[in-house]
């Protein structure tokens, strides 16, 4: 399985000695939330196919390191190993979440980003469950066409909320940047 093309413009375990530094400008900058910068422009979510979805570039903040996917990707729902679930498949009809996934921890190599689904035919997600180890893309509506699961044929299947719960959306902040004058804080 593939990462998107990525760039984490701090990586934690460098040996830069002002990693923690940025890191603690960037929590100033998100207030210390996981968020999508640009929530309009990053991570465009779009109709490919009957199973996939393509997952535009976009910038966002996970454990206070920003990640930049630079890339397109295309997440394809008949691949199992693009689910956090463990009976990852295109099996049931509903709601599924694409998420971004990074988990901050101090090894070698360091960690990568990753574009996933979560099946959250249970409500795992809205239970929290997943909710706070992954940040929200959006939904692709699954539905059966009488042969397969597939996703559905109206252009609008994909979304960046919850059409079932819409308290479900993407986090981001409004942040006027008066916090930084002239690079001093």
């Amino acid at each position: 399985m593939d990462a998107p093309v990525q760039e984490r413009a701090v990586d934690p375990y460098s040996e830069n000695r002002y990693s923690s530094v940025i890191n603690r400008l960037s929590r100033i900058v998100t207030y210390g939330q996981d968020i999508i910068l640009y929530p309009f422009q990053s991570f465009g979510l779009t109709r490919v196919d009957e199973n996939i979805v393509r997952v535009g570039p976009g910038v966002c903040v996970k454990d206070d390191v920003l990640i930049h996917i630079k890339e397109s990707f295309d997440l394809d729902f008949s691949y199992n190993d693009y689910y956090v679930d463990d009976s990852g498949d295109m099996d049931a009809v509903g709601y599924y979440y694409i998420v971004l996934q990074y988990f901050y921890a101090r090894s070698l190599p360091a960690p990568k980003a990753w574009i996933k689904i979560i099946r959250d035919i249970d409500g795992l997600y809205k239970a929290g469950t997943y909710s706070d180890n992954y940040i929200f893309l959006g939904t692709a509506h699954i539905i059966y066409d009488s042969v397969n699961y597939v996703l559905d044929t109206d252009p609008n299947c994909v979304s960046t909320t919850d059409p079932e719960d819409p308290s479900i959306i993407r986090p981001t902040i409004t942040n006027d940047m008066y916090l930084v004058d002239g690079g001093v804080l």
